[in-house]
């Protein structure tokens, strides 16, 4: 199951749980002193999610993580029903 947002790159990671947005992951890293546009590029693979057993997994991997553990997609003008998953299509 899915249980946060997260962000990452080779040195750091900034997770946080529901209902945080990978905005508010930016958000936090800023008033920190990281800068997102140094330190995390908008790249897939540096925005994804933290399942309930501790992993990180990108925004491609998730879509399929969560239909595998039967986690319900919100059907809502934010939805994608696919991938690369949003927080929005979640929570």
């Amino acid at each position: 199951m899915i249980v946060g947002v997260a962000i990452r790159n080779e040195n750091v990671m900034i997770s946080l749980p529901k209902p945080a947005r990978h905005s508010d992951c930016f958000k936090h890293a800023q008033s920190i002193g990281i800068h997102k546009k140094v330190v995390f590029n908008m790249n897939g693979d540096k925005q994804g999610f933290i399942t309930d057993k501790g992993r990180y997994i990108t925004r491609w991997q998730a879509y399929d993580h969560a239909k595998r553990c039967g986690q319900k997609l919100i059907d809502g003008p934010y939805s994608r029903r696919r991938f690369p998953l949003c927080s929005e299509d979640l929570w």
